[in-house]
């Protein structure tokens, strides 16, 4: 079950995302697509971060997926499409192209992969517990892990991004994304908290608590007082409490 889907079919990008642009970047909500303008220069590396796209923030446990369905780099290697993962500038994992994965841990990093993205192309980001796990599928059915790393209980941001670099100049980088889905994992804890609730709803402190009024009701002394008497009927006869 999804927790957050956007299609990016409306007028203007949903208030779930936050802009997060280079000098030069853009964006723009087309009919289903969201489109992402990278200018020159733009790309992620396992040394250098500096997004440009756009992010939500995550909790939790989580699945997340996108569809990239076209771009303008054609077959040129520095193209960049996909998501990122971001804690802050020195504390980052990024899948991207066809096979293309990057991280930066403080003082450890590294990278691997071809930067070619197909169309379309499919990145997934998952994360359990502490760990989170970088995807990348050609048809969004059959994933292949590209990476994974601890990352404690950091919050982060999830980013779809764009990046090019031209090496001396060129055109700008637009891919299409066609679609951001956010599946919890977190069901079962969720479930297990609703029994927790149900098990003190029916608990017998409140059916000894709606007991004691009731006996509170049935006092006969609160009756007397205006008028009133209470009658029990036992062995076929009435008598006044």
């Amino acid at each position: 079950m999804a927790i957050y889907e956007d299609y990016f079919n409306n007028s203007s990008l949903n208030e779930a995302w936050t802009e997060d642009l280079n000098s030069g970047g853009s964006i723009s909500e087309g009919t289903d697509y969201l489109q992402i303008n990278a200018a020159d220069s733009s790309t992620i590396t396992n040394s250098s971060c500096d997004p440009n796209g756009v992010y939500q923030t995550v909790t939790g446990n989580f699945d997340v997926k996108t569809e990239v369905t076209t771009h303008t780099a054609g077959t040129d290697v520095d193209n960049q499409v996909g998501m990122l993962v971001w804690i802050d500038a020195t504390h980052y994992i990024y899948i991207s192209g066809s096979d293309m994965y990057g991280y930066h841990n403080g003082g450890i990093s590294g990278s691997g992969g071809s930067s070619q993205a197909p169309q379309p192309s499919y990145y997934r980001i998952a994360r359990t517990n502490s760990t989170v796990t970088g995807y990348i599928s050609t048809n969004g059915t059959d994933w292949t892990e590209k990476v994974s790393k601890d990352i404690g209980d950091a919050e982060i941001r999830i980013y779809l991004i764009t990046g090019y670099n031209s090496s001396g100049g060129g055109a700008d980088f637009v891919a299409n994304f066609d679609c951001f889905i956010n599946y919890a994992t977190d069901f079962e804890s969720s479930s297990s908290s609703l029994s927790s609730s149900s098990s003190s709803l029916s608990s017998s402190s409140s059916s000894s608590s709606f007991s004691s009024s009731s006996s509170s009701f049935s006092s006969s002394s609160s009756f007397s007082s205006l008028g009133w008497s209470i009658q029990e009927y036992t062995s076929n006869t009435w008598t006044t409490r």
